[in-house]
């Protein structure tokens, strides 16, 4: 959030003039304990996001499995096969950041309009709240964009 502008009136009447940015709160997401309530303040957009240690911690995990079936060129669904009735094609190394391209496309079609800067702060949270138990194998620098 850029730096804003504020203007105040001291007690002898002088403006005081500061360009600190507005005070947010921190929401630690560790996967289990966001609310409705903690999402709806969320989408304002004057929440900080954060993942608690014990998320990173899951996160960092998850990516590793990840990396241990690549590095042994082990054969394991959606990682580096084909999806669906491609189950069976295995993706050359090479060609597995085009997989992960290609499936974000296949699920981003026909949606309708474009979401409000509330809606989209609010399911980024849903979907960082859900990648933070680890299970995803999601890369940690691609969560920090997210956050």
């Amino acid at each position: 959030m850029p730096n804003a502008v504020t203007a105040t009136r001291g007690g002898d009447g002088v403006a005081v003039v500061s360009n600190r940015a507005p005070e947010r709160t921190v929401c630690v997401l560790d996967g289990h304990s966001l609310t409705c309530e903690k999402l709806m303040e969320l989408s304002k957009g004057s929440v900080e996001l954060t993942l608690s240690p014990a998320a990173w911690d899951k996160v960092n995990r998850g990516r590793h499995v990840i990396d241990q079936i690549l590095d042994k060129k082990e054969v394991a669904y959606g990682i580096n096969t084909g999806f669906g009735m491609f189950s069976d094609v295995i993706v050359a190394p090479d060609q597995l950041s085009q997989l992960q391209v290609n499936l974000i496309r296949s699920h981003a079609a026909g949606v309708g309009p474009p979401l409000s800067r509330e809606r989209t702060r609010m399911l980024l949270a849903l979907r960082v709240n859900v990648i933070a138990c680890g299970h995803s194998g999601a890369r940690p620098e691609t969560v920090e964009k997210m956050l």
